[in-house]
C-alpha cells in the first residue's frame, strides 16, 4: 500500500501476521501421516493436477475467466479468547471487483469496490463510515521466497482497478514439496496433504457439475490445529446470487443511519473486531446491507 495524504485502508495485512506465522512456524499437528486410500498414488494425482489443471483465479490478463466469485473463511483460535476472523465474498465481474467482509457469523462489516468503501463505524456503533478512494485487492499466493503463504486484503488509496490473485496451484505445490504424508480419496474427490505444521485438503469438482467451475479445485482448506483454519470455496455460478455492484454512496446515505466520511486521522482495519456485533445497533445496521446488495432472483 502506498502512502498518500488521505489514509489508505490499512489493515488486514497486520492482522494476518498470526496466520502467516502459524503456517510457517507452528509445531507438528497431533496426527499421523496421511495414507494412500486409492490405487492411484496421491502424488500422481497432485502432479497431474499441477500440470493440467486450471488452478488460479485472478484479474491478471492471463486469466481468461472474467466473471467469478469465491468465499473465504479465516478463523483464529487462541486460549481464553473468543475466536476472531472473517467470512467474506470476493467477486469479479469483468473489470470490476467487489469484496464483502463479514463476521464469522456472517454479519456484514465492510464492503469494498472501486472508489468506495462502506464499513461499520467503530467510533459510533450503529453508524457507517464511507471512504471514496482506491480499489480493493485480495491476494493469497506463495510469497517471493517460495517458502511461505502471502495473503492480504486491502484498499490501496492510489489503485484505480481492483485486483484479485488466488493461486491454489502455488499453494498446492508448496504444501506438496514439504509433505510428510499424502492421500487421495477418489470417491469424495479429496486430496489430503500434511506437512510439519499444517493439514490441507483440496476438493476436486464433480465431473458432471453444471455449470462447470472456472477452476479445477472447488474447495481448499488449510489448518494449523488448534490455531488457524482458512479455506476457500469457489462458486460455479458466473454471477453470485446478490448484486455486489449496486452499492453507491447515495444508496448508503438513504439507509436512515448515521453516515460520515472516514476522517484523516483514522485507519480502518477491514477484519472485524472480535466483539463486533455485540451491540444491538451494530447488528441492526449490518442487516441493512441486504438492501444495498439486492437478490437477483427477486428482481
Amino acid at each position: 500500500m502506498s502512502e498518500v495524504n488521505y489514509p489508505h485502508i490499512a489493515t488486514f495485512v497486520a492482522c494476518l501476521l498470526p496466520f502467516l506465522y502459524a503456517l510457517s512456524s507452528a509445531g507438528a499437528p497431533p496426527t499421523t501421516a496421511a495414507t494412500r486410500t486409492s490405487d492411484v498414488p496421491a502424488d500422481e494425482v497432485i502432479q497431474r493436477l499441477l500440470k493440467e489443471g486450471s488452478l488460479q483465479l485472478s484479474t491478471d490478463k492471463l486469466c481468461t475467466v472474467e466473471r467469478f466469485s469465491f468465499r473465504l473463511l479465516l478463523r483464529y483460535t487462541a486460549p481464553n479468547a473468543p475466536d476472531q476472523g472473517m467470512d467474506c465474498i470476493v467477486v469479479r465481474d469483468r473489470a470490476r471487483v467487489a469484496i464483502l467482509v463479514r463476521t464469522l457469523d456472517q454479519l456484514p462489516y465492510c464492503y469494498m469496490t472501486e472508489g468506495l468503501v462502506v464499513a461499520a463505524d467503530m467510533r459510533k456503533p450503529g453508524g457507517l463510515v464511507i471512504y471514496e478512494q482506491g480499489a480493493p485487492e485480495f491476494v493469497w499466493e506463495v510469497n517471493q521466497t517460495g517458502k511461505q503463504d502471502d495473503m492480504h486484503l486491502q484498499q490501496p488509496s492510489d489503485a484505480k482497478l481492483g485486483r484479485i490473485r488466488l493461486d491454489l496451484g502455488g499453494l498446492l505445490r508448496l504444501r506438496a514439496q514439504g509433505a510428510t504424508g499424502t492421500a487421495y480419496d477418489p470417491i469424495r474427490g479429496v486430496i489430503t496433504v500434511t506437512t510439519d505444521n499444517t493439514e490441507n485438503q483440496w476438493l476436486l469438482p464433480a465431473a458432471d457439475l453444471r455449470p462447470p467451475l472456472p477452476i479445477a479445485i472447488k474447495d481448499f482448506v488449510t489448518r494449523v490445529p488448534g490455531k488457524v483454519v482458512c479455506g476457500v470455496t469457489v462458486s460455479n455460478e458466473t454471477q453470485p446470487q446478490n448484486d455486489f455492484f449496486s452499492v453507491t454512496k447515495e444508496a448508503v446515505t438513504k439507509l436512515g443511519v448515521p453516515v460520515r466520511q472516514l476522517s484523516k486521522d483514522e485507519n480502518l482495519v477491514v477484519i472485524p473486531p472480535a466483539k463486533f456485533g455485540d451491540d444491538e445497533q451494530q447488528r441492526k445496521t449490518a442487516s441493512l446491507f441486504s438492501i444495498l446488495l439486492p437478490d437477483r432472483r427477486k428482481e
